[in-house]
C-alpha cells in the first residue's frame, strides 16, 4: 500500500524535475535503513524551510537558489511521507542528482563543501514525528526556517488550493467548521493538508518543534507579509542567518499569486479573527514584537477588541481579548456553539 501511495505521489509530482526520492532497495529493512553510512562524497543538508503552507515558501526556494553559495529543492516530503521508504543516503544523493543537472556551476562550490543545502517542505513543522525524524538523520545543530503568514489568509488561500486540485468538495466555512469539531485529529501527511485552522495556530508548531530542536538561535521566523513587501531587507535577513553573503543584490520574483473563485464571507472572517486572536496574542509575546501586517493585528494598545457582525437573525457580538493574558485556554468549541 505504501509503495502504491508513493507511486502516486511521484507520478502528479513529476513536474517538479523530478526531485523526488526513490523508493528503497526491495528487501531491505527500515532498520538497516536508517544506518546507512553517510557517503564522503555526498554533503549533508545544511538548513530546511519547514513552514507554512501557502507562506510564500515556493517563491523563496526559487529566490534563495539565485545566491551563489545556496541550491535547494523543493517538496521532498522525504521525513514525512518518504520515510519508510527513502534512505538517508537517498535523501543526500538527491541533491547531488538534481545540481548536476539544474546548476552545475555550483558543483565546485558544492564538492569544496562551501555550498549550503537546503530543502523546504512545509509540512515538516506541523506533521507529528518529522522533527524527532530530522535530528535522527541530520543531528541537533541545522538551521530552520518559519514563514508565517496571516492565518486567516493562509488558511482561505490553502482551501482555494485544495479545492481547485478536486481534492476537496466541502464550502470553506464548513471546512473552517469540521476543523474545529476535529482539533485533535492526528497531524499527519494525509490529513495535514485538510487542516485549513489548525496550521495558523503557528506557536503551537514552534513549541512542538522546539522541544526537539531548542536551541532558538537556530530557528528564524519570516513574516511573509514582509518579505512581500520589502524582499531586499528580509532575504537579507535569511542569508545573514544562514552565513552566507547578505550583500548578495538581486531582484525578487513572486511566486504563485492565484486568482481566487470566490471570497471569504465576512462573517466567516470574523470567526476566524476570534479563533486565531488567542494564538496570535501567544505569538506576538514569543516573538517580542507584533505583525500589524495581519488582519485585526494592527492594535498596538494592551487590548485587542474583536467586533463580529453577524446577520439580522443574530445579535452582534463583541469579543474581547487581554494581550497581556496569561490563559492559554482557547475554547474552540464556544466560539463554533456560538456561531449556530
Amino acid at each position: 500500500a505504501m509503495e502504491r501511495l508513493l507511486k502516486d505521489y511521484k507520478e502528479e509530482q513529476s513536474s517538479k524535475k523530478k526531485q523526488k526520492i526513490e523508493t528503497s532497495t526491495e528487501g531491505q529493512s527500515t532498520a538497516s535503513i536508517r544506518n546507512v553510512t553517510k557517503s564522503s562524497s555526498l554533503k549533508d543538508v545544511d538548513f530546511l524551510i519547514i513552514g507554512a503552507q501557502k507562506g510564500g515558501t515556493m517563491a523563496a526556494v526559487k529566490n534563495m537558489n539565485r545566491h551563489p553559495d545556496i541550491f535547494m529543492l523543493k517538496e521532498l516530503h522525504y521525513f514525512d511521507l518518504g520515510w519508510h521508504s527513502g534512505s538517508p543516503e537517498q535523501y543526500r544523493a538527491t541533491f547531488k542528482e538534481a545540481l548536476q543537472r539544474e546548476q552545475p556551476h555550483k558543483l565546485l562550490a558544492y564538492q569544496s563543501g562551501q555550498l549550503l543545502i537546503g530543502e523546504k517542505t512545509p509540512e515538516y513543522i506541523y506533521v507529528d514525528e518529522c522533527a524527532v525524524r530530522i535530528k535522527q538523520v541530520l543531528g541537533s545543530n541545522k538551521k530552520f526556517i518559519f514563514f508565517i503568514r496571516d492565518p486567516i489568509q493562509r488558511a482561505f488561500s490553502a482551501w482555494n488550493m485544495i479545492t481547485s486540485k478536486h481534492r476537496e468538495t466541502e464550502s470553506f466555512e464548513d471546512c473552517v467548521d469540521r476543523n474545529l469539531l476535529n482539533l485533535n485529529e492526528m497531524r499527519s501527511y494525509g490529513t495535514a493538508e485538510y487542516h485549513y485552522v489548525q496550521r495558523g495556530f503557528y506557536l503551537d508548531q514552534i513549541e512542538r518543534f522546539l522541544k526537539v530542536f531548542p536551541n532558538k538561535e537556530n530557528l528564524l521566523i519570516v513574516v511573509s507579509e514582509r518579505i512581500q513587501k520589502d524582499p531586499a531587507t528580509e532575504y537579507q535577513r535569511i542569508f545573514k542567518f544562514l552565513g552566507v553573503n547578505s550583500d548578495f543584490k538581486f531582484e525578487a520574483e513572486d511566486e504563485h499569486k492565484g486568482v481566487y473563485k470566490t471570497t471569504m464571507k465576512e462573517r466567516t472572517k470574523q470567526k476566524l479573527l476570534k479563533i486565531f486572536t488567542p494564538h496570535n496574542e501567544r505569538l506576538f509575546q514569543f516573538l517580542g514584537y507584533r505583525i500589524p501586517e495581519w488582519y485585526g493585528c494592527n492594535d498596538d494598545n494592551a487590548t485587542v477588541v474583536v467586533d463580529e457582525a453577524v446577520d439580522n437573525k443574530e445579535v452582534e457580538r463583541v469579543v474581547k481579548v487581554e494581550k497581556n493574558s496569561k490563559s492559554e485556554s482557547i475554547h474552540h468549541d464556544k466560539i463554533l456553539a456560538s456561531d449556530g
